[in-house]
């Protein structure tokens, strides 16, 4: 599986017309965050469980919603 270089990423979606050779460039414009899953594993395991249900979009976060199955 061949995935996108993954410290620049996010720059990518912030400047989606760059080349790619000129994104590290730009990787000072992201906002400083911790890291949000301890492995690569974990990420696919919490976006499988997510699928169902994916509440995608600001208004979940702005109602703070839970996916239904956390709530149970």
């Amino acid at each position: 599986m061949l995935l996108f270089h993954e410290p620049l990423h996010g720059v990518h979606h912030l400047y989606a017309g760059l080349p790619s050779g000129r994104l590290p460039a730009f990787v000072g414009d992201l906002p400083a965050e911790g890291r949000v899953f301890p492995s690569y594993r974990a990420a696919v395991v919490d976006l499988l469980r997510g699928l169902g249900d994916p509440q995608v979009g600001p208004q979940w976060h702005a109602t703070g919603g839970a996916r239904s199955s956390d709530a149970a």
